[in-house]
């Protein structure tokens, strides 16, 4: 939300579209987001 600078309503849709998108549940695509948030935040 802070990188893109959008309320939680506005992330939480652009999550269904991307789940939607890829045919994968919303949860997955969630937790994808926020690994790779963790792993950058640790990496840089």
């Amino acid at each position: 939300m802070a990188s893109r600078e959008v309320t939680q309503d506005e992330a939480l849709a652009i999550l269904n579209v991307a789940s939607q998108r890829s045919n994968r549940k919303l949860y997955d695509v969630a937790s994808e987001l926020v690994e790779s948030a963790e792993r950058r935040a640790q990496s840089g």
